[in-house]
Parts: structure tokens; C-alpha cells; sequence
């Protein structure tokens, strides 16, 4: 493991790749002794690096239980909804001042590769292209604890599922996208607000697509189980 980073970070960067890449799935339990071999490291930076990711809302460290990677629940889902919504707004009210024409289209050529995306059933390209979207404008704030409560909370609502999409509601954030940088261009905030806060990141508003997105995210992760099922059976 060749890396300056500290050694806590590199295990829960290495960790949150393996949740990522569904190697550690929802509910399942993280064996330390088998983590701690793997990287050939001691228990003390792997229980720092857990320590870290319970704090960000990854995993549940369970007293004489274990570690376990933490279930989304529709409860988190609507909390993370309302702070991620209320704090991307407030980056974008406040740095509306910032917004200049070539951010606007970055903003229009990342909107539109999101898109194509979508057109094309690229799972991979309609997650990294809508995370590029709301990356592109979160850049102009200057406000680096802000960004560092947004950012984890946002992974856990697009680590799981990772496959799963639905062509009509990336359309419609899409669509959102669009009227944001309308609003954004003509310095609305009023618009801002209820494009952003009150409709793109609105529980209630999105709340028909989110439970289609997440019982699709069901199916997703047991079909992992099985494979994962079928993996150590063949190395047992």
C-alpha cells in the first residue's frame, strides 16, 4: 500500500471502495481479522478508520456485535434530502454573484452529457455526469465545512443502488438541471429556491421516484448476496 496519505485514511478509502464496488453490501458484517490481514495492518488505524466511517453514516459499530455496513432507510433518506437540499441551496444563493458565463456552460455541456446518459442506459454515465453537474457549481463556495457535511451524505444515497436508474426521473432532474441554470442566469432567486430546495431536492416532490428508485435497489442487492453467495463458495 504506496501512499503518503495516513494509514486510517488509506484503509477507509480502501473500505468505502469496497461498499462502492458491492464487496461489503448493506447489513453485512465487515470481519476486521480479515480486513486487518488483507492490508497487512495493525486493528488500532482499521478501528480509526470505522470510527470515521460510523461518524459519515456508513457503518453501525455494534457493541460485542461487530461492525456492520449501515441500511438506508427511507427515514435517512428524507433527512438527507432536507439538508443536502438546504445547503446546496444556500452554496448557490450566496455564490450567485459567481456564476459566470463559462461556469453556466460547463454547467450546460455536463447537463447534457447527463443526458446522453440517460438515452444511452449508462448506469456509470448518468451517476458520474449528475454527481459532475452538482460538483461543477458546489466548487464556487468557499466554505470547505459546509462541503464536508454535503459530501458524505451524498454518497450514501448514491452508493446504494449503483445500477438501478430510472430513464423518466434522470430526465426530469435533467429538466431541473435546466430551469436551476435559468434561474441562476437571471440571478432569481426566488427560483433558485423553489426550483432547488422546494422541487429537485424535495422529499415529498420526488418521493413516487425515490421508492421505485429504492425497491429496484432491493432487487439489486439481492442479486449481490447471491453472487457474493456463489464467490465463497468457490473459494471455500
Amino acid at each position: 500500500m504506496l501512499d503518503l496519505k495516513p494509514l486510517r485514511e488509506q484503509i477507509y478509502q480502501y473500505l468505502r471502495r469496497e461498499m462502492q464496488g458491492g464487496d461489503l453490501l448493506p447489513g453485512s458484517t465487515i470481519d476486521m481479522t480479515r480486513i486487518s490481514r488483507e492490508l497487512g495492518v495493525s486493528k488500532t488505524p482499521l478501528r480509526d478508520a470505522l470510527i470515521r466511517l460510523e461518524a459519515d453514516g456508513f457503518v453501525e459499530i455494534l457493541p460485542r456485535r461487530g461492525v456492520r455496513v449501515r441500511v438506508i432507510t427511507f427515514h435517512d433518506i428524507r433527512n438527507i434530502y432536507e439538508v443536502v437540499g438546504s445547503l446546496e441551496t444556500t452554496v448557490i444563493s450566496s455564490c450567485l454573484d459567481r456564476f459566470n458565463r463559462k461556469k453556466l456552460r460547463a454547467m450546460k455541456r455536463i447537463n447534457g452529457q447527463y443526458r446522453e446518459a440517460v438515452m444511452k442506459g449508462d448506469a456509470e454515465g448518468i451517476y458520474r455526469t449528475n454527481l459532475a453537474f452538482h460538483d461543477t457549481f458546489l466548487q464556487l463556495s468557499q466554505n470547505r465545512e459546509l462541503l464536508s457535511i454535503i459530501a458524505p451524505l451524498k454518497q450514501r444515497l448514491y452508493d446504494f443502488p449503483r445500477r438501478a436508474y430510472l430513464p423518466e426521473w434522470e430526465l426530469r432532474n435533467a429538466e431541473e438541471h435546466e430551469r436551476l441554470m435559468e434561474a441562476v442566469e437571471s440571478r432569481d432567486l426566488e427560483a433558485v429556491h423553489r426550483v432547488w430546495k422546494d422541487q429537485h431536492w424535495s422529499y415529498a416532490y420526488q418521493q413516487s421516484f425515490i421508492r421505485r428508485f429504492y425497491a429496484m435497489g432491493i432487487k439489486e442487492y439481492e442479486e449481490d448476496m447471491a453472487n457474493l453467495e456463489k464467490r465463497r463458495k468457490r473459494g471455500s
